[in-house]
């Protein structure tokens, strides 16, 4: 998450969620493509287990002891039929995200310490920004006082 807001700053809108970590352009067709290529024919699976019921028949010094076998016919007839689960799906959309990401100009002198914004009877908020990195940090402190704390539970 605070990758994100730090993008915020350094790379333009598009870019915000991949910031430096993408090398390619949009390309439709290449990853149709990948995504063509990832089947259970396909797959490498790596199997650590002695319990699994395959022999474990060769040795590596990283990885101890390991198998390098062709993937059963059964098993990809299995995973060629397996139905997602109903409730594996994208999740809904967020109406608590802001989308407007353009910065509030700052002040041309920020306050060294916070100041309030809000008081009652129960909460106060408090506000400085933040010059240097313009990031969206918050911070909450909680104090319960009751009476029961150092009561004993009923049996």
């Amino acid at each position: 998450m605070s990758n994100l807001c730090i993008n915020l700053h350094q790379y333009p809108s598009r870019d915000y969620l991949t910031g430096s970590k993408i090398y390619f352009e949009y390309d439709p067709k290449t990853i149709t493509n990948i995504l063509n290529c990832l089947t259970p024919e396909t797959a490498n699976i790596m199997i650590f287990n002695k319990d699994f019921d395959v022999e474990l028949d060769k040795v590596d010094s990283w990885s101890k002891e390991y198998t390098d076998i062709k993937i059963p016919q059964e098993w990809l007839d299995h995973w060629n039929t397996v139905k997602p689960l109903p409730d594996f799906h994208l999740p809904e959309e967020n109406i608590c995200l802001h989308i407007e990401y353009s910065l509030q100009p700052l002040p041309a002198k920020v306050s060294k310490y916070p100041i309030k914004l809000y008081s009652d009877s129960i909460s106060e908020i408090w506000y400085r920004p933040d010059p240097k990195f313009r990031l969206p940090i918050s911070y909450m402190y909680t104090h319960f006082i009751s009476s029961v704390g150092l009561q004993l539970p009923e049996k």
